[in-house]
């Protein structure tokens, strides 16, 4: 698998077909596995000196055999669990164990499938239609938005209520 940092000129994306999103540990091969990771480190390696470098960025990983490629980022706090918004409802939690989410188009992840090199995909990620994914996929800090979707890893949601008894700091 090839692994390069998503350039600006190549990130808007009119999906042509839906996108799985989720932990891509779940669902990448175990023998791609060693490899998108190892090169990701290595990326990350070599430019982290870069003025510009930010672990937080969009990359892009090619599936050779296939000629297909998906996107992955790092999530702002690593492991977890973090809602998944498309045209601002909320429509999954997803569970994240590698510290990294992806959008992996269903035609990779079917073919995989009929491979036999993944299992339970459905009830690992949220599948999301490609209708909600036209414009520019952005990354910021590990907040990842994609049309009319939206990441948050941050843990800033504005719609989070306040813990009533933390109104007197004393209690918190």
């Amino acid at each position: 698998m090839h692994y390069d940092k998503l350039q600006p000129r190549d990130s808007f994306i009119n999906a042509a077909t839906d996108y799985w999103v989720g932990d891509p540990c779940y669902v990448v091969p175990e023998e791609y596995w060693d490899s998108l990771c190892n090169n990701w480190q290595a990326y990350d390696k070599k430019h982290q000196d870069d003025e510009d470098y930010k672990h937080h960025y969009v990359a892009e990983v090619q599936d050779e055999e296939v000629g297909l490629c998906f996107h992955l980022w790092s999530t702002a706090y690593g492991d977890g669990s973090y809602p998944l918004f498309v045209n601002d409802n909320k429509v999954a939690d997803l569970g994240v164990d590698a510290g990294t989410l992806s959008v992996i188009p269903m035609s990779l992840i079917e073919h995989w499938n009929k491979q036999g090199l993944i299992g339970d995909y459905e009830n690992m990620g949220h599948v999301v239609e490609a209708e909600h994914l036209r414009g520019e996929l952005i990354c910021e800090g590990g907040d990842f938005f994609w049309g009319d979707m939206r990441l948050p890893t941050g843990m800033e949601e504005e719609d989070e209520e306040e813990d009533p008894w933390c109104e007197d700091e004393s209690f918190c």
